[in-house]
Formats: C-alpha cells, sequence, structure tokens
C-alpha cells in the first residue's frame, strides 16, 4: 500500500488518496494522530504540496514526522515536494502554516545527528530525541519559470544551480526531497 497525502483534487491511481476533502479515498486530517494505519503498514507515501500546510506548531510537525514513520516500512520511500519558503508563491497561500528547507529533514536522520554531535555542530537531533531515521537520499530544486532562461545559457550541475538559486530570493520555486525508511 502507498499513501498520497493532501491529495486534492489530484487522486493518483495505486495509492491510497488522503485529504480532509472529497474525493479521496481516506477523508482524515492528517495533524490529528495516529492515523489510521498500522505500524509499518506502508511501502511508499508521496507528498506533494501538503506538509507546509501541516503541523503549525513545531510538536505539530514532529507529530507528523514520528507518524510518516510508524506507518511506513522499513525501507519505504518517501517522495515529498514543498514550495521554498522565500518563493512568492508560498505567501500567497493563507493555509501555509510551516515553511520548511530541503535540509530539515535531515534533523530525522539519526546518522546525521550522530555526525553533528562528533562535530559539535547545533543542528537539532531530532531523530534521535524522537526515534525515528530517515535517510535522505534526493534533494532536487525546481527554479521558477523566469528563472530558467539563465540556465539555458550555462551547463550548471544541479549543485552549481542550487547554489546560485539559494543567493537569488525568488529563484527557487520548490524542492523535491527524497527520504528512505530506515528501520
Amino acid at each position: 500500500m502507498k499513501l498520497n497525502l493532501g491529495s486534492g483534487q489530484s487522486p493518483m491511481s495505486g495509492y491510497v488518496n488522503v485529504d480532509m476533502f472529497p474525493p479521496a479515498d481516506v477523508i482524515h486530517d492528517l495533524n490529528v494522530t495516529p492515523w489510521p494505519w498500522d505500524t509499518s503498514s506502508v511501502d511508499g507515501i508521496r507528498a506533494n504540496h501538503i506538509l507546509e500546510h501541516l503541523g503549525a506548531t513545531a510538536d505539530g510537525f514532529i507529530a507528523i514526522m514520528r507518524e510518516i514513520y510508524r506507518v511506513s516500512k522499513p525501507g519505504a520511500i518517501i517522495d515529498i515536494v514543498i514550495p521554498h519558503p522565500f518563493h512568492p508563491s508560498f505567501f500567497t497561500d493563507p493555509t501555509h502554516v510551516r515553511p520548511l528547507m530541503p535540509e530539515t529533514f535531515r534533523l530525522f536522520s539519526k546518522s546525521y545527528n550522530r555526525e553533528c554531535a562528533e562535530k559539535h555542530l547545533a543542528d537539532s537531533p531530532l531523530g534521535l530525541h524522537y526515534d525515528v531515521d530517515f535517510d535522505l537520499t534526493h534533494i532536487e530544486i525546481r527554479i521558477d519559470k523566469s528563472m530558467e532562461w539563465i540556465f539555458g545559457r550555462r551547463d550548471w550541475t544541479q549543485e552549481d544551480r542550487f547554489r546560485w538559486a539559494e543567493r537569488h530570493v525568488g529563484a527557487i520555486q520548490s524542492a523535491q526531497v527524497i527520504l528512505r525508511v530506515v528501520k
């Protein structure tokens, strides 16, 4: 079973589509935990432009990450797309309650938490504190269409694009983050 969280008006075939409003296979407010799935019962999760709508408080967001972990099987893939908090589109939607950066999800990795502790870095060890563990396997930024012309003239790697875009407010429209569940 795979979940499409926050399916909205775009349910996906092959997924259990979950939203607060129809049409969805399961009508559920994802801010309310526990979720209605058994522990380690989900093969994968798609969260396309939904996490920024959830967990208005730190405790609320951590509860959601704990639920994603709880319901996922070992090795499950979590495919997340989030708007970049410095892009104008983030501010146009009054239901966006939480700005997220792709790097936020590293804080839920126990290996990253241990690495930070060894280096005496101040990153919050959320994976260790809350006994969740995700490997952040991929980050891909999506550049605002109005900025794409810049990259058409240069042969830049994804890392080059990211370095340039992070210095230009509004250049990054969204980011895709892929996590793998470690249990």
